[in-house]
């Protein structure tokens, strides 16, 4: 997929899940005042995170947070505290 789609498909996920969390929120849903409090606040959070993935489409999740793609970033993994030798 180019940069132009992956970002666009991104968006539009963005977009779905704020109208998700709007309609869940909505009283005329009759939803349980729990329920929708928890899944309005879970869907907020997933929008920050398809906001983020919209602007930085290219970067992905490690072990060190978010890094580009591009990048040369060859390490070696530091050895596990409880591993035997």
């Amino acid at each position: 997929m180019t940069r132009l789609r992956t970002r666009l498909a991104y968006l539009a996920l963005t977009l779905a899940i704020i109208a998700a969390g709007l309609l869940v929120r909505w009283p005329g849903l009759g939803l349980p005042w729990l329920f929708a409090k928890y899944a309005g606040s879970i869907l907020w959070g997933a929008k920050v995170f398809m906001a983020l993935r919209t602007l930085t489409p290219g970067a992905h999740c490690s072990d060190d947070g978010l890094r580009v793609r591009d990048c040369d970033c060859r390490r070696s993994e530091p050895p596990h505290p409880f591993a035997s030798a």
